[in-house]
Order: structure tokens, then C-alpha cells, then sequence
């Protein structure tokens, strides 16, 4: 327990980056590699040869626009916990872990806690933007653990987690 009048220090254990390189990996190309090598292996005829290179072509697009779509969505959970973290009227609790339920590591259950009466949930399996590294693969939180969290509600996603040195 700390004396009276003495000050806790904090590292920062989650911060969302903002990383404008990072985008998720993508195999879009891969179809049109596939129908290349069935068309250079098999030699079928030229309307089975324009229809498999249309078929490739199409979930070639297909699957650009669902990347695509992916990393636009990741970037804007990110970029609002980040902003989140950053913001001066952002909530913040502080307090110890309490009731404390870790995940199972094959997930199916969310990791929650309380602090000061305020309720958190995550999943290693969930992207919010947000601090989401549940216990069993190697997150900080434990019961007890004295906390500083910005949080947003309604979700209370924790876009910044400071733990007491």
C-alpha cells in the first residue's frame, strides 16, 4: 500500500500506433497465378482458357476489395483509439484489477475486469483499435495490479493502459 503523499509512477503498456505502412497481408494475386498455371499445365481449349482467366480475374477483384475493405476498417479502429489516447477529455480510471476473469487461451470467453467500479472486456480475437492481449497470451493484467486506463465508452475499449511501476 502506498504512504500518504507519495506518488505512483506509470509505464505505458498499450498505445495504439498509427502506422500507415502496416496493412494487412493480401494474396489477391494468387488466383491469377493459379488459373495461369492450370492454363500453362492443362492448354485447354480458347473459350475454357477466357473463361478460366475470367473466373480469376473476378475472385481475383474479389478478394482486393475485401482487403481492402479489411484494412480500411482496421485503420479506422486504430486511428480513433489513437486519437482517443491523445485526447485530454478522454475517461481515465484509476485503481487496482478487480475481479479479475482471465481468457482461456483457445478463446470463446472474453478477459473482464473491474476497476473503480468501471467494467472492461476484451478478446485476443476481437479488433477494436484497442488493448486487447488477454493473460494467457501474455497481457499484464492480473488481479490486483494498481492501473491508469483511458477507456471509450459505451464499449469502454482501452485506448491507453498505463500500469504502476
Amino acid at each position: 500500500m502506498q504512504a500518504t503523499g507519495q506518488s505512483v509512477t506509470y509505464h505505458t503498456a498499450f498505445v495504439p500506433r498509427v502506422d500507415s505502412e502496416s496493412q494487412a497481408s493480401s494474396l489477391w494475386y494468387l488466383p491469377v497465378l493459379v488459373t495461369l498455371a492450370l492454363l500453362l499445365i492443362r492448354r485447354p481449349r480458347r473459350a475454357v482458357a477466357i473463361a478460366y482467366l475470367g473466373f480469376g480475374a473476378l475472385i481475383a477483384a474479389g478478394m482486393l476489395w475485401f482487403n481492402t475493405g479489411w484494412d480500411r476498417a482496421l485503420a479506422h479502429g486504430v486511428a480513433r483509439a489513437a486519437r482517443a489516447a491523445q485526447d485530454s477529455t478522454t475517461p481515465v480510471v484509476v485503481g487496482r484489477v478487480e475481479n479479475f476473469t482471465p481468457a482461456p487461451a483457445e478463446g470463446h470467453q472474453d478477459e473482464t475486469f473491474t476497476v473503480a467500479g468501471v467494467r472492461f472486456a476484451y478478446s485476443d480475437y476481437v479488433i477494436t483499435g484497442g488493448f486487447n492481449q488477454s493473460q494467457s497470451h501474455g497481457g499484464p493484467m492480473r488481479d490486483g495490479v494498481l492501473v491508469r486506463i483511458h477507456y471509450l465508452p459505451p464499449s469502454n475499449t482501452i485506448v491507453k493502459l498505463e500500469i504502476a511501476n
